[in-house]
């Protein structure tokens, strides 16, 4: 899944430029993690939904990197890609999983193979900057990161 629309290149040609671009931002693996998100996990929240998992059922939050696609229609070209700083469940049988629910928006879907796995690059270093009440996460695009503030009491991202 790639958000909306048909994309003028195929999966695996991503697959390829993500594996390009991740070596960029961190020397960990390119992998998948089974998207089983949580009846009481919100969208955007993905620290808080691994750490609370972790606290229910055992096992860790893992840092890491989630791949979006984008493309633009007044832009020739293969479209790019967007790495967001992500968190997923580390189960006690070290199997990884993706609890937090995709934003209801489909073009900030991550990029999923087989349709139930999203495509991650871990990073021990990927932890999330705190700030007051917020958590600053990091959007790596093209050698440059964009900071975005999560303000827990609206539910979603808010642009600075």
């Amino acid at each position: 899944m790639l958000g909306r629309g048909v994309p003028r290149v195929q999966l695996r040609e991503i697959i390829e430029r993500i594996r390009a671009f991740a070596p960029r931002i961190s020397s960990g693996t390119v992998s998948g993690a089974r998207f089983a998100p949580e009846a009481s996990a919100w969208p955007t929240e993905c620290f808080a939904n691994a750490e609370r998992k972790a606290q229910q059922a055992g096992g860790s939050a893992l840092h890491c990197w989630m791949f979006h696609y984008r493309e633009v229609a007044a832009m020739p070209g293969p479209g790019y890609l967007i790495a967001v700083n992500h968190a997923v469940w580390c189960a006690p049988d070290k199997k990884l999983v993706d609890v937090t629910p995709f934003h209801s928006d489909p073009k900030h879907h991550p990029i999923v193979l087989n349709r139930n796995a999203v495509l991650y690059l871990t990073d021990s270093n990927a932890t999330p900057l705190t700030n007051g009440g917020g958590i600053l996460t990091a959007s790596y695009r093209g050698g440059a990161i964009a900071m975005r503030r999560q303000d827990r009491r609206t539910e979603r991202g808010t642009s600075f």
